[in-house]
């Protein structure tokens, strides 16, 4: 049933990495979520901040702002988290560009350091552009790069803690 509402909401203020209106009063929501020791989906709430600060849109810049002014203070206390939940905080700070190199030292293990250096999203779209790739080469990079994320993304919102 919970999955059921997440799927529900992510598709409502993230359609397809879009975001709207309505999305900026719902990182406040996912903030808060995100910071309650007793939530259950804490992970979910931190992986759909990420998701929310890498959206497009009219409205992304507000959103961004906002996901920006909230991950500070939660990944401030990062030390006195879980590793799973850190790793979440890890790819927060990487979405809103605010990384602190102590946090990412301690959880980033050295296999994923090149995953790390594709960049976001947002980083890869920008580095090969939003047209279709027609160089054979250019899109095996691209294949490549989307691949790396995939794989830290998956690290970091994964359910085991040694994957």
């Amino acid at each position: 049933m919970r999955r059921a509402a997440w799927t529900e909401l992510w598709g409502t203020v993230h359609h397809q990495g879009t975001v709207y209106e309505a999305t900026v009063p719902t990182v406040d929501v996912m903030a808060d979520l995100a910071g309650w020791r007793e939530f259950p989906d804490r992970r979910d709430a931190l992986c759909m901040l990420c998701a929310l600060a890498e959206g497009n849109g009219s409205h992304a810049d507000r959103v961004v702002a906002a996901v920006r002014t909230r991950a500070h203070a939660l990944v401030a206390n990062w030390p006195h988290e879980p590793e799973l939940v850190q790793r979440g905080l890890l790819m927060l700070s990487r979405s809103v560009g605010a990384v602190e190199d102590s946090l990412r030292r301690e959880v980033l293990p050295a296999r994923l350091e090149a995953a790390w250096e594709v960049g976001t999203s947002r980083d890869i779209w920008a580095r090969f552009g939003d047209e279709v790739i027609v160089d054979q080469a250019e899109a095996q990079r691209f294949d490549s790069a989307m691949d790396l994320l995939s794989e830290l993304e998956d690290w970091a919102f994964s359910e085991v803690a040694d994957a």
